[in-house]
C-alpha cells in the first residue's frame, strides 16, 4: 500500500520541464489563487522568480485564470450562484479525471471516484474518460500528465497557469483542456489554449504539436485549437503584459 502511494505521488509530481512548478505550487479553488504548498530551494531561474513573488504563502504573479476573466468577463445576466455552481462542477469533474490519471497503470485510464456522489458529475467523468482513452489510442500516447502548473517568464510580466492534461506519444506532445459548460465561448477557449501553450513551451524543452478543448456537452466533443487573431493577441498583451 505504501509503495503504491509513493508511486502515485511520483507520477503526479514527476517534473517534465524546468518551468514545471507543480511540485511546489497548488491552486486554491475557493480562493482562485495559487499558493506555495512545499518549501523549495531556488535551483533555476523559474524558482528564483517564484521565490521573489511570494507573500504569506500566496503567489503574487499574474495567472491565466485572471487574464482570461479580464479579457472575457462572465455574461452580465449570470448570477453569482450560477457562476460558482458552474466552477464547482467543472473542478469536481476535473478532480476525478486527475485522480484517474494519477492511478493510470496501463495504456487506458480507469474511472477513479473522489468523495463526490453527484451522479451527473460521475457520469460526465466516465464519458470524459471514454473520450480521453479514444484520444490515447488514436495518437498512440505513452504518458499522460494531469493538473500541471507551469510558469512563463519570457515576457516582461511573468505569469503562471494550470494545464489540465498533457499527453506524450513517442516524440510529440498534445494538450487538452477540460470544459463542462454548455456555453461554448470559442474565442475564450482558444485564448486559454494559446496562453497554456505559451506556458508549456517557455523553457524550450517541450513543443506542443496540437491543442484541444474537450467538452462532452458540446455536439463537437473535441475542438481543435485555432490560433487567436493578431488583434486578440494584441489586446491580451496590451492589458496584461
Amino acid at each position: 500500500m505504501v509503495n503504491t502511494i509513493i508511486f502515485l505521488y511520483y507520477i503526479s509530481m514527476k517534473k517534465i520541464s524546468m518551468n514545471d512548478i507543480s511540485s511546489y505550487v497548488s491552486y486554491g479553488i475557493n480562493e482562485q489563487k495559487f499558493f506555495i504548498k512545499k518549501d523549495f530551494k531556488p535551483a533555476n531561474i523559474y524558482l528564483e522568480k517564484l521565490r521573489k513573488n511570494c507573500t504569506g504563502g500566496y503567489i503574487n504573479i499574474m495567472n491565466t485564470y485572471d487574464i482570461l476573466i479580464e479579457n472575457f468577463p462572465y455574461i452580465n445576466n449570470l448570477s453569482k450562484d450560477t457562476i460558482n455552481n458552474s466552477i464547482n462542477q467543472q473542478e469536481c469533474v476535473k478532480d476525478m479525471i486527475y485522480k484517474s490519471v494519477y492511478h493510470k497503470k496501463e495504456q487506458n485510464l480507469r474511472f477513479i471516484k473522489n468523495e463526490c456522489n453527484n451522479k451527473v458529475h460521475i457520469n460526465m467523468v466516465k464519458r470524459f474518460i471514454t473520450e480521453i482513452n479514444a484520444f490515447i489510442y488514436k495518437h498512440k500516447i505513452h504518458e499522460v500528465f494531469a493538473n500541471k502548473i507551469f510558469m512563463h517568464i519570457s515576457y516582461k510580466t511573468p505569469f503562471i497557469g494550470r494545464v489540465d492534461l498533457l499527453l506524450k506519444s513517442k516524440d510529440e506532445y498534445f494538450q487538452i483542456e477540460i470544459k463542462t459548460s454548455k456555453v461554448n465561448f470559442i474565442e475564450k477557449n482558444n485564448a486559454s489554449l494559446f496562453l497554456n501553450k505559451a506556458l508549456i513551451e517557455d523553457s524550450k524543452e517541450i513543443k506542443i504539436k496540437e491543442s484541444f478543448i474537450l467538452n462532452i456537452r458540446e455536439n463537437k466533443v473535441i475542438q481543435e485549437y485555432q490560433k487567436p487573431k493578431k488583434s486578440l493577441e494584441k489586446i491580451i498583451f496590451a492589458k496584461n503584459f
